[in-house]
C-alpha cells in the first residue's frame, strides 16, 4: 500500500507541465515552489520515517529503499536509485533525530 501511495504521489508530480516563456519576455517569472526532486525526496523520506518508527535496523531499511526504487519506472527509478538510495543512511539518521521529511530534504539539498 505504501508503494502505491509513493508511486501515486510521484505520478501526480509528473503531470505538471513546463511553462513556455518566450525569451524576449523577461518580466514573467514562474516560481518553482516544489521541484520534482524535493517532492520525491519528501515522499521517500516519509516512507523511510515509517520504517524508522518500527525500529527496523538501518541495513534493512537501506535494502527496502532500494527494492522500492526498483519498482518505479523511468526517470523516477533513475532519480531514486542514483540520488535517494545513496543517502538513505543520512535520511535514517536525521529521522531518528526527529527531523521532518522536509527538513531532511532541505539538509540534503533537494528542497
Amino acid at each position: 500500500m505504501k508503494l502505491v501511495i509513493f508511486v501515486t504521489i510521484l505520478a501526480l508530480i509528473g503531470l505538471v507541465q513546463p511553462v513556455y516563456i518566450p525569451e524576449e519576455d523577461e518580466s514573467v517569472q514562474v516560481p518553482v515552489e516544489f521541484p520534482l526532486e524535493c517532492q520525491a525526496c519528501e515522499a521517500f523520506a516519509k516512507l523511510i520515517g515509517e520504517l524508522v518508527e518500527k525500529e527496523l535496523p538501518k541495513d534493512y531499511v537501506e535494502k527496502e529503499a532500494e527494492k522500492l526504487c526498483e519498482k518505479l519506472g523511468g526517470s523516477l527509478k533513475t532519480f531514486c536509485l542514483e540520488h535517494l538510495v545513496p543517502v538513505v543512511d543520512k535520511i535514517y539518521d536525521e529521522i531518528v533525530k526527529h527531523t521532518s521529511a522536509k527538513g531532511v530534504c532541505e539538509l540534503l539539498g533537494f528542497c
